[in-house]
């Protein structure tokens, strides 16, 4: 079983895989449940900016790290 979300954040609770649900297994993927709240750190994003996908770290991230160094350095 995996110790880590895909977005490298810990997993507390390593005999289900989810912190926040009880998970399946299909076909060796994770599933997690209709309306886990941790669902967001296994799936890809699309950057606001760039389309590109992403991992995000925070929740609520709509741009990839890559454009926000971008942004910062413009400023």
């Amino acid at each position: 079983m995996r110790d880590t979300y895909r977005n490298g954040d810990e997993i507390y609770l390593k005999h289900n895989g989810c912190d926040g649900c009880d998970v399946s297994i299909i076909n060796g993927t994770i599933c997690h449940e209709h309306g886990c709240p941790e669902a967001w750190k296994d799936s890809q994003k699309d950057c606001a900016d760039c389309g590109c996908g992403f991992l995000r770290e925070q929740r609520h991230e709509q741009v990839c790290p890559d454009c926000v160094v971008c942004e910062l350095v413009t400023l």
